[in-house]
């Protein structure tokens, strides 16, 4: 027992408070660091997600029922409803800053699935079913019942995104 007490590394005290004190401020910095972080996140979700919701109402006020409902399938691209529809969308991209896959519509079929009508990409894919990931079924849900909102940021297999 005597041997380990002479074979303990000596720290002076000066050294022990300077660790406790760096301990301390790397501690308080990754609070504060994390607490920023995610006040930013939801910060920018909020805020785009607002963004988006008014680009989509604005959008849906110049879309044609009429026109979009004669949209049905991959054959309908070249339907001059398809074209204006796709032109009215693309000048609403360029106005508000989005890409081509960020912008597209829907319309709900007879069994309840959402379906895509008119996209921007250059290989349409009109008709494909849209299944909205599981933990964003209630906001799809709501759109559908009309209620304007946004989603949370999510992940799917085609990457992140914020829905409005």
């Amino acid at each position: 027992m005597a041997q380990d007490v002479k074979n303990r590394i000596k720290i002076p005290l000066r050294t022990k408070l300077f660790i406790f004190i760096a301990s301390i401020i790397i501690i308080l910095v990754s609070v504060f660091s994390y607490t920023t972080y995610y006040h930013d996140y939801y910060e920018l979700q909020d805020k785009y997600g607002i963004v988006l919701k008014h680009i989509a109402i604005n959008a849906s006020m110049q879309i044609d029922g009429k026109k979009h409902s004669k949209i049905k399938n991959e054959r309908d691209f070249k339907k001059p409803e398809f074209i204006e529809l796709r032109n009215k969308l693309y000048k609403i991209m360029k106005a508000n800053y989005l890409t081509e896959e960020t912008l597209y519509t829907f319309r709900v079929d007879k069994s309840n699935k959402l379906r895509f009508v008119v996209m921007l990409q250059k290989k349409p894919f009109i008709g494909h079913v849209y299944t909205p990931p599981e933990k964003n079924q209630m906001y799809f849900q709501k759109v559908l019942n009309g209620l304007a909102l946004n989603t949370p940021i999510y992940t799917d297999k085609h990457g992140i995104w914020i829905s409005g």
